[in-house]
């Protein structure tokens, strides 16, 4: 199973390019996939999704009134209808240049 990460050209349906493949999940902190039938993420919560076990949508976010939607905009202003999800993961924390280093000296010296 392959997943794409795309990028969203515009507001209509299929306006978007492929521009990258992931053959395994993404390795964070909590590096699990989680099913949609298994749980949701909490209201309003941004994840990444999967969708249709192919694309990869890193600003999705799932609410009990709206259900499943992703930012078509980068400002995150305009939120319309994911379809198709069927797991996600939530997002990394924001890369900390101090715990990178202390992260690469543990593997370096041990």
């Amino acid at each position: 199973m392959s997943l794409y990460i795309v990028d969203i050209h515009g507001e209509i349906e299929g306006d978007y390019e492929i521009i990258g493949k992931i053959e395994e999940p993404i390795n964070y902190k909590d590096p699990r996939w989680i099913p949609v039938s298994e749980r949701l993420p909490e209201d309003y919560e941004e994840v990444i999704a999967s969708v249709n076990h192919e694309y990869v949508y890193s600003n999705a976010r799932y609410s009990k009134k709206y259900g499943w939607e992703w930012a078509a905009e980068y400002s995150c202003d305009y939120w319309t209808d994911l379809k198709g999800v069927d797991a996600w993961m939530p997002l990394p924390k924001a890369y900390n240049p101090e715990s990178e280093e202390k992260r690469r000296s543990r593997n370096h010296n041990g």
